[in-house]
């Protein structure tokens, strides 16, 4: 047999088998592109672990948990070759191609292979884009388990996006960083040596002032990692709006069902005669029925119930069954009445539909929550006032009352009241004006030293010229040395000596406060874990702190410098490592309690909310079952 041609340095070749690997090759421009890098034994075991919290979220969470498993429905797919510009067009001119549907039951990640493995799904609301992605990602994560040079196929939501919006490589890595806990400098590394397949749902839930923007970005990662393979999913109607298409080897759209396939799946249960009976006589339900999501929402809501034919409305309809018969078909007792659980998640739907996201974190409360601009405003002075306060008394109580007269150098009343305006408020504008993050461990990397010193640089700088403000309009009004003299130092007769080393002091322990604080989430598997772990680092920071500057104290001053410097250096370190942003939480949950916009207890609402199938939970995050869900709760606000 004549030797077989190999393949071009211009096309490059894909294995395609159980194990597949993507070959290296050269592109146009000479650039060489390599596949994924075979990993050590420490970061194999990183990977290991990230593939059992992706299967663990999106396999068992979601998919495993979502309509797919209550009636399973093959779903068809046709090539759409016009909604992609292939490499090869151009260097050949090719006509355009009619479109090749593709045999039922060809599994996803079969179809994934043989076209060329940098794909764009395509598809009307309904038709199971996300269900076909999740299908993709479970089929390549048991590639990826048994085989070590197999990229880690990663499901991202590209609605978070927008929020920064900048180029997708480092994106994945902050997205990587928050959702699974991967530290940034191994999301790095693994993003930089294509370890990460990026798997990319929801390009029509971007903003639409930057879904241009995102596909843009999209196409230059593409083109800058050659042969790593990548998936987007997008509604149809708004991938066409824009115009453009992506520089994808092909696109599939999913076809909608027909009109023997509805009835085959109606005939299966004799419960669903009503449904089967309906769509016989009612040609605009028969029509809505051919997307698998409203056939799930069918089969589920008019199971043994006459089929409400008469409204000019049929989606709305057949929305407000389905949340009735989830209230009617799960066994456990209803916890909040019905009318209740529906407006709180109006609530929820319509900010999340506001902010445009689709996985909601307790942790991400923020002040957008609050519908009205009032609303945010006041909830913003109440975070500020509440933080300012709290800061505050405690260096108050500090001061007064801890140490009273104890030094005999004076210190009133006058003085912590001082202190307690100035320091409060720096804290208190700090929750209100910097958007704060979970603080849920306490680390020291020397690896990670000069990064954490130089993102630090720029905050420190600003607490040190805070203090040393609150500290000046102190000294204006009093002998520093009495000040000064409280904690050692009697001799100091200069008034901006003071305020400058308490400045400079406050602006260096900041600095030491962020070496230890990790910028890497834990694997949050619970809802608000965040938050939780928030609170255990400030409180541990609190006491390591504390106990180190009442040894400085003491050292300098004895037992008043002890009492002075301890209390004060704990609290605030607190306050720096998590405190702060638990605060801030905490205020911001009682607000939206008190305006009816959710319930104190969140978690297990939500946790209820998932028994009835009207979310799921996806790690320590919740999503509604479907987009379309979503928007018929968002809907019920208007």
């Amino acid at each position: 047999m004549p030797d077989e041609p190999k393949p071009s340095p211009l096309v490059g070749s894909i294995d395609a088998g159980p194990n597949a690997k993507i070959v290296v090759v050269n592109d146009l421009h000479g650039d060489l592109l390599a596949g994924p890098q075979p990993l050590s034994g420490p970061d194999e075991l990183n990977r290991l672990a990230v593939l059992k919290r992706i299967r663990e979220d999106w396999v068992e969470g979601v998919l495993n948990q979502s309509l797919y498993r209550v009636a399973r429905i093959e779903l068809g797919l046709a090539t759409r070759e016009d909604a992609v510009e292939s490499p090869l067009n151009a260097i050949v001119q090719v006509s355009d191609r009619v479109p090749v549907t593709i045999e039922r039951g060809t599994g996803i990640t079969d179809v994934f292979d043989r076209l060329g493995r940098s794909l764009l799904v395509l598809g009307a609301p309904g038709t199971g884009k996300t269900t076909i992605l999740l299908e993709l990602a479970k089929g390549l994560l048991e590639r990826a388990e048994n085989d070590p040079n197999h990229p880690i196929p990663a499901v991202f939501n590209l609605s978070t996006w927008a929020l920064r919006r900048k180029p997708l490589s480092l994106w994945l890595v902050t997205e990587l960083n928050k959702r699974t806990g991967v530290p940034k400098k191994l999301a790095e590394k693994w993003v930089r040596d294509n370890n990460v397949m990026p798997l990319l749902d929801g390009l029509d839930e971007v903003d639409t002032a930057h879904r241009m923007a995102c596909l843009d970005a999209i196409s230059e990662f593409h083109h800058q990692r050659g042969l790593l393979p990548i998936v987007v999913c997008s509604r149809i109607a708004d991938f066409e709006a824009l115009g453009t298409k992506l520089n994808f080897r092909n696109a599939v759209v999913v076809q909608p069902l027909s009109s023997d396939e509805v009835n085959e799946y109606l005939a299966g249960s004799a419960e669903l005669t009503p449904v089967r009976a309906a769509v016989k006589s009612d040609p605009t339900l028969a029509e809505l029925l051919k997307t698998p999501l409203m056939l799930w929402v069918a089969m589920l809501a008019y199971r043994n119930t006459p089929v409400d034919s008469a409204s000019d409305d049929q989606l709305t309809v057949l929305f407000f069954k389905f949340v009735d018969a989830m209230f009617k078909r799960r066994a456990e007792p209803i916890r909040l009445h019905p009318s209740v659980t529906i407006r709180r998640l109006t609530s929820l739907a319509s900010t999340l539909t506001r902010n445009r996201q689709t996985i909601f974190y307790l942790e991400d409360l923020d002040f957008s929550w609050f519908p009205r601009l009032w609303q945010r405003l006041f909830a913003r002075a109440m975070v500020g006032v509440a933080c300012s306060l709290a800061s505050g008394m405690l260096l108050l109580l500090t001061v007064e009352v801890v140490l009273g007269d104890l030094s005999g150098y004076g210190l009133g009343i006058r003085v912590a009241l001082i202190s307690w305006l100035g320091i409060g408020l720096i804290f208190g504008l700090i929750a209100m004006f910097v958007r704060l993050k979970p603080t849920e461990r306490l680390t020291l990397s020397l690896r990670e030293l000069s990064t954490r010193f130089v993102q630090s640089a720029g905050p420190a700088v600003l607490v040190a010229l805070a203090f040393f403000v609150a500290f000046s309009f102190e000294i204006t009004t009093s002998d520093s040395t009495y000040i000064w003299g409280a904690i050692g130092f009697r001799a100091i007769q200069f008034k901006w000596f003071v305020p400058l080393l308490f400045g400079l002091a406050a602006g260096l322990g900041y600095s030491m406060i962020q070496l230890f604080t990790s910028d890497s989430p834990k694997n949050r598997r619970k809802p608000n874990q965040g938050t939780i772990e928030s609170l255990r680092t400030a409180l541990m920071a609190s006491v390591v702190f504390g106990v180190s500057g009442g040894f400085l104290g003491w050292f300098l001053n004895g037992v008043p410098g002890a009492l002075t410097l301890g209390p004060a250096i704990g609290f605030s370190a607190g306050f720096m490592t998590g405190g702060l942003f638990w605060l801030k939480h905490f205020t911001l949950r009682v607000l939206l309690w008190a305006a009816n916009g959710a319930p104190f207890r969140y978690a297990g609402f939500l946790d209820e909310a998932a028994a009835r199938l009207f979310l799921f939970r996806v790690g320590g995050g919740y999503i509604f079952i479907h987009r379309m869900l979503q928007e018929h709760f968002a809907s019920l606000r208007n």
